[in-house]
């Protein structure tokens, strides 16, 4: 949260305030073993799409600077 100083590493949850009967209705996913060349294709996809998103978001920026300058 903004504003919010922690002072310990790691500390202890809030409690919450969900009822137990709502986490049963979560999404059980099995854990599955990738191959490693599928992970590693992953791993290419996720750099360049983080790549590709950062340029989209320094050009939009860029051209609302030059907007309000000219």
């Amino acid at each position: 949260m903004p504003g919010e100083v922690i002072d310990r590493p790691n500390p202890q949850p809030l409690p919450s305030h969900i009822e137990d009967h709502v986490l049963s209705l979560a999404v059980k996913l099995e854990k599955a073993k990738l191959d490693p060349s599928i992970a590693n294709s992953l791993q290419d996809f996720r750099r360049a799409a983080n790549y590709i998103a950062a340029v989209i978001s320094t050009q939009k920026h860029q051209v609302q600077f030059t907007k309000a300058v000219n």
